[in-house]
């Protein structure tokens, strides 16, 4: 059973958010089977992948929302720098 499960209502109708989304998803899951298992150096390398990918995510959401001119880009923002540090301090 997956960690963390994707599914249809988390879908924000953009085709290539919803795409880095499931991806997320996967690493995540990727993530807690490597934890699970101990496998050492899969963990670090699922690590660095999700810590890469979620920084190009957000950066590609925040843009998004700034041409589309979404109310809540600085709130939203906000998330995404407090889930940045999050990975860093690990």
């Amino acid at each position: 059973m997956p960690f963390a499960e994707w599914m249809p209502r988390l879908e924000v109708q953009v085709e290539a958010l919803d795409s880095q989304h499931r991806t997320l998803f996967d690493g995540i899951n990727r993530l807690w089977d490597a934890y699970q298992t101990e496998d050492g150096p899969e963990l670090l390398a699922v690590f660095a992948f999700l810590s890469d990918y979620a920084d190009r995510h957000f950066q590609d959401e925040e843009d998004l929302m700034g041409r589309a001119g979404y109310a809540e880009r600085e709130t939203h923002r906000m998330l995404h720098q407090d889930f940045r540090a999050r990975i860093q301090a690990f």
